[in-house]
């Protein structure tokens, strides 16, 4: 458990509790810099910035995350998202912002998402992102509007929440910004240790680097 902040700009406060690192960042977004994982055997590209799951011949974020997560095409019809194989590339084509109308299915394999330079949006309902297996990187994405509620933990992490033993989640060139949750974590929330999220640069801030029970709220 570590939380590196530089000699820079100390506009944060941090407090150490028996293993639990909290990062205190208001008024800031979240810029990410590191390296993503291998290239994968499937790329699976996004064509509507619709939360839908439909047989329609549309590739949407929401099912190329469950065809991603299961080796399985989301419909029968041409242009459905393919089946996932391996550590699989989700790019996002569709110009956003993708709003969501509902909470996302969690990461649950190796996965790259490569923004190219798209929104998700919350809608401020739900949490954006969660990661609970694998090795997983975001790059170019902008996450936003994330809301998180709910006990035991659930209602941390409105932005990003990593949960799961041994998940690793790099997140490049991408902004975390305007997140709300109920106890903490707005921002990023690293719940099981040895889940990580590396190099974590926020702008107007220190550098942090981050491991375990981590919480970087903003």
């Amino acid at each position: 458990m570590f939380l590196r902040v530089s000699s820079g700009l100390m506009r944060s406060r941090v407090r150490l509790w028996r293993g639990f690192v909290a990062a205190v960042l208001v008024g800031a977004s979240l810029s990410v810099i590191g390296a993503i994982p291998s290239a994968a055997a499937t790329t699976i590209a996004v064509s509507t910035s619709a939360d839908v799951a439909a047989n329609d011949g549309l590739c949407s974020l929401r099912e190329a995350i469950g065809a991603a997560n299961t080796d399985t095409a989301s419909g029968a019809a041409p242009g459905e998202c393919p089946a996932g194989s391996g550590a699989d590339t989700i790019e996002l084509n569709a110009p956003g912002p993708y709003v969501l109308g509902s909470l996302l299915p969690a990461i649950a394999s190796d996965l790259s998402l490569n923004g190219n330079g798209r929104t998700v949006d919350g809608a401020n309902s739900f949490r954006v992102f969660e990661v609970t297996s694998g090795t997983v990187g975001f790059t170019d994405v902008t996450m936003t509007n994330g809301t998180a509620t709910g006990f035991g933990g659930a209602d941390r992490g409105a932005g990003l929440r990593v949960d799961g033993a041994g998940t690793v989640v790099t997140v490049t060139d991408s902004t975390i910004s305007g997140n709300t949750s109920v106890s903490g974590g707005g921002g990023i929330l690293a719940a099981s240790s040895p889940a990580t999220v590396s190099s974590v640069t926020l702008s107007l801030h220190p550098p942090a680097t981050c491991a375990g029970w981590c919480l970087v709220l903003f």
